[in-house]
């Protein structure tokens, strides 16, 4: 899951966000879900940051292989449009962004990027839209545009070898934290509670050894709850470590002291929280963590 996308549900829940905001992250987080069905994740690295020059660029999908890298912006728009002269229009006739553009950019200071450190490989871009009813008027035949279907076509009839190299330069290049998904919040002003880790409803009860959405009926282990929500407090207060006392704050106390103690124990033994001082741990890997955690 997205670190982005996974904040405002949390915060949707806890403090209201804008509804309309959800929505459009939830539709794109649909596209890319999409997309990742349709590639190799052999060859794929997914939402990709990068700092190249004093621009920070990001990136949905970037397919590595060995005579060729892919940029792919994904797209899932709800609405109709039209291209005049090159120019981006709704089919009200009010001008739009050209998402071309921005492609254009994203793909350009990619081959930079690669440029700089000794990869002459040449690096073609496209926007692929995921939404079948979202229709786009005007395309010419060598717009850089695909639909997932076109997709499919694209990797079966060009015939990828992963380059690992070039992945592992840009696995440790990548920014972990992208300044594009940081939400400034009341932190202060957050509802306490546990969140179903399907549907992130605040509606759930608890039974001896496990936490029930009320709502969907998603049932998980108590241990897994308590490590999703570990990651929820560290994410949404932006901090690495915490104090049991806090974490009991957050959930609102709907899970015992004892048991809590008991959890924490257990992920310490599988290094996923080291102790800090008797009461404080820290949370090891919360990016992996969240990847973890399915859209």
């Amino acid at each position: 899951m997205k670190r982005k996308h996974l904040i405002m549900e949390l915060l949707h829940r806890r403090a209201g966000i804008d509804v309309k905001s959800l929505e459009r992250e939830r539709k794109g987080v649909s596209g890319e879900k999409m997309v990742r069905e349709l590639v190799d994740e052999k060859m794929v690295l997914e939402d990709v940051t990068l700092e190249i020059d004093g621009s920070i660029i990001q990136l949905y999908f970037v397919v590595i292989a060995e005579g060729r890298v892919t940029v792919l912006e994904v797209k899932h728009h709800s609405r109709d449009y039209v291209i005049r002269e090159n120019s981006w229009y709704f089919n009200d006739g009010q001008k739009a962004s050209n998402p071309f553009y921005q492609l254009e950019r994203a793909r350009g200071l990619m081959e930079k990027y690669l440029r700089q450190r000794g990869f002459r490989v040449p690096v073609w871009g496209f926007i692929v839209w995921t939404n079948s009813e979202s229709h786009v008027f005007g395309l010419k035949q060598d717009d850089p545009f695909m639909t997932p279907g076109k997709l499919v076509r694209y990797m079966r009839e060009n015939p990828f070898r992963a380059n690992l190299e070039l992945r592992e330069m840009i696995e440790r290049d990548r920014i972990l934290v992208s300044p594009f998904d940081k939400i400034e919040l009341d932190a202060a002003g957050l509802a306490p509670g546990l969140h179903c880790l399907k549907c992130f409803s605040l509606d759930v009860k608890r039974t001896r050894k496990t936490v029930l959405c009320t709502k969907c009926q998603c049932s998980v282990c108590t241990l897994e709850a308590v490590k999703a929500h570990l990651v929820f407090y560290c994410l949404l207060y932006d901090r690495e470590s915490f104090q049991i006392k806090d974490i009991m704050t957050f959930i609102g106390g709907l899970i015992s002291l004892r048991t809590m103690q008991t959890c924490i124990g257990q992920m310490v033994e599988a290094e996923i929280l080291r102790r800090i001082h008797r009461t404080e741990f820290q949370l090891l890997h919360i990016n992996e963590l969240i990847r973890e955690m399915k859209d």
